[in-house]
C-alpha cells in the first residue's frame, strides 16, 4: 500500500519506505511457486499511468530478506528496477555499504537522481527470515536484525517533505484537534 500511494500521490508523499513489500501493481500469491509477476515495463507503464500529467519522484526505501531467493529478492529486485526505470534513474549512480550484523551479511545501495541526491535505498539482509527486522521480539519480529526502524526513520529526516508539495487542506476543527493533540 505505501508503494501504491507514493506513486498515486507522489506530490503529496514526502519519503517512503517499504519492508518485504513488493513493486507497484503487484502482489505477494503472484510471486508464489508458479510466479505470475508482470515484466517490468508493464509495471512502469500502469505506474506511468496512475501518475498521470504529474509524475513526482517520491523518495523509496526497500528492505528485504535474501534468505528466500524465490519470493523475497524477485520482489525486492522488481520494486527496485521499477522504480529505477520509472522515474529514469541510472543505476550507474549506484554507491554500495556492505556490513555484517549477528555475523549475517547486508547491503545497503544507495541511488541518486539526475540531480545527485539520493532518492533510492535498496537494503538486503542476507540469512535472515521473513519479517520486521530489528526492535522488540514478537510473532513477525527478526530481533537479532539491524534495526531497520531506525534506518527507515534516518531516511525520512533526510527527505522532509517538501514546499512545493500541495498542502493538505483541512477544515477548520481539524485544525484544531491537530493542535490540541
Amino acid at each position: 500500500m505505501a508503494v501504491a500511494m507514493a506513486v498515486v500521490h507522489g506530490g503529496k508523499v514526502a519519503s517512503c519506505a517499504a519492508v518485504a513489500g513488493v513493486a507497484y501493481g503487484e502482489s505477494i500469491w503472484a510471486l508464489g511457486k508458479y510466479p505470475r509477476v508482470k515484466q517490468t515495463s508493464a509495471t512502469v507503464a500502469e505506474m506511468r499511468q496512475a501518475m498521470g500529467k504529474k509524475p513526482s519522484l517520491t523518495p523509496l526505501f526497500i528492505a528485504h530478506s535474501a534468505d528466500d531467493e524465490v519470493v523475497g529478492l524477485r520482489a525486492a529486485n522488481k520494486l527496485r528496477d521499477s522504480w529505477l526505470e520509472c522515474f529514469d534513474l541510472d543505476p550507474g549512480t549506484a554507491s554500495v555499504t556492505r556490513g555484517i550484523h549477528a555475523r549475517k551479511p547486508w547491503l545497503l545501495t544507495t541511488y541518486s537522481d539526475q540531480g545527485g541526491a539520493e532518492c533510492l535505498n535498496y537494503f538486503v539482509l542476507k540469512g535472515y527470515e521473513h519479517g520486521w527486522y530489528g526492535g522488540a521480539s514478537g510473532p513477525f519480529s527478526v530481533p537479532d536484525a539491524p534495526d531497520v526502524s531506525s534506518m527507515i526513520w534516518s531516511f525520512f529526516a533526510r527527505h522532509p517533505r517538501r514546499r512545493t508539495n500541495c498542502p493538505a487542506k483541512l477544515s477548520p476543527s481539524a485544525g484544531l484537534r491537530l493542535a490540541a493533540s
